[in-house]
């Protein structure tokens, strides 16, 4: 039942593409590629002396996003459930922090 159901959503996305093809008069991989987001999500890292470092490009350049300080140690970055999280230590004792919603700060977690 599922497979089936995924074969109709398939054709339903392609005769889609191809009557906007038309319409434009664009070829369908045209179409497909402009439909397709334009940039990647952020991504986010440890960097040293306390900075969490972003990526705009899939990390082929980094830039500073937070600025901790040299005496914090960002231990992690990652994913956990569906929010970005930065363990840091400062003093021997490890916290977390969150990104915000609005990804332009960090919060006590």
């Amino acid at each position: 039942m599922e497979a089936s159901l995924d074969r109709t959503r398939f054709l339903r996305t392609c005769t889609l593409l191809a009557a906007g093809s038309l319409l434009t008069g664009q070829s369908p991989l045209t179409a497909l590629a402009a439909a397709a987001p334009a940039t990647p999500a952020p991504r986010y890292r440890a960097g040293e002396e306390g900075l969490i470092l972003v990526s705009h490009n899939n990390g082929a350049t980094w830039t500073v996003h937070a600025n901790l300080g040299p005496h914090c140690v960002v231990e992690n970055v990652r994913q956990e459930d569906g929010d970005t999280v930065a363990y840091v230590s400062y003093k021997g004792l490890v916290f977390k922090l969150k990104l915000s919603a609005n990804g332009t700060c960090w919060v006590t977690a």
